[in-house]
């Protein structure tokens, strides 16, 4: 009896569900199998024993990684990708939260056209940006390396700040700085010990989501970085010939590195949300 009244809820919630609703949800794992199942095979692949690929992954060992980390052409990629990404979110940042404040604080002409351009580089399609920047520095004659792809990076990521940074400032109670103020700060005082406190964790899941797109990218960072490499330009590299499981190895790493960079973004977004 009460095994039949435990389960009485469970069948009357299936029975309450509509066809629409049962192949909505079977979509939904549809793409989420469809999206990590490659993943998840990739780092199998990375813990598998064999040196060629083979259905259904064998073994269990590290020396995949233990090959990548003596990969001297692989360290030095990501050493570039880590440099590359951590210039591009410092000058992003900077520059989307001038930006952000700006537009969200200041009355000037042309302000409307201003946030159309600001967001532009967002709805570009990359390898039309890509192209564009290639074609500027051929123009320029100047050699491209790590600083043209900082400056592409920072180019077309610091919009991301923008967005995120000005969504804060537009929900932002005004009158604790009106406040501040009327109480003898001065407006310097008043932003340092009100206004940036409270936008910290957008300003951080800006530079967060700054970070992540930059150490990922591939597009921008294969037309501008001339002889050397990053990560995702080494890896297109290896893949175009031979691929090893060391491959595998060095995208799990990558793959773990954004998952947790995500996590941090996700745990940065879920303060602004308590803020608002």
């Amino acid at each position: 009896m009460a095994l039949n009244e435990t389960l009485r809820p469970r069948q009357v919630r299936w029975r309450s569900l509509n066809w629409s609703e049962i192949i909505y949800r079977l979509y939904i794992v549809m793409v989420l199998i469809f999206i990590f199942l490659p993943i998840v095979v990739t780092i199998r692949y990375a813990f598998g024993t064999a040196r060629y690929f083979v259905w259904p992954p064998t073994g269990f060992t590290l020396d995949w990684f233990d090959k990548a980390f003596h990969n001297s052409l692989l360290i030095e990629a990501f050493q570039n990708s880590i440099v590359i990404a951590l210039a591009t979110t410092a000058l992003a940042t900077v520059l989307g939260t001038i930006t952000a404040f700006a537009l969200a604080r200041i009355a000037f002409k042309g302000k409307n056209a201003m946030g159309v351009l600001v967001l532009l580089p967002i709805v570009t399609y990359g390898i039309v940006a890509a192209i564009s920047l290639l074609i500027f520095f051929n123009s320029i004659d100047f050699e491209r390396g790590l600083w043209t792809t900082i400056f592409g990076h920072t180019t077309f990521l610091f919009p991301f700040v923008v967005v995120v940074v000005g969504a804060r400032l537009a929900n932002f109670d005004v009158s604790l700085e009106e406040a501040s103020m009327d109480l003898g700060a001065r407006p310097v005082r008043t932003f340092f010990d009100i206004t940036l406190p409270l936008i910290t964790p957008a300003i951080i899941a800006g530079a967060l989501f700054v970070f992540t797109l930059s150490f990922d990218d591939f597009i921008l960072s294969f037309f501008l970085i001339g002889n050397t490499n990053t990560i995702p330009t080494y890896i297109f590299g290896l893949i175009r010939y031979f691929m090893t499981p060391e491959v595998n190895a060095a995208a799990t790493m990558v793959i773990g590195i954004s998952m947790i960079l995500a996590i941090l973004m996700g745990a940065f977004f879920g303060d602004i949300k308590e803020i608002y």
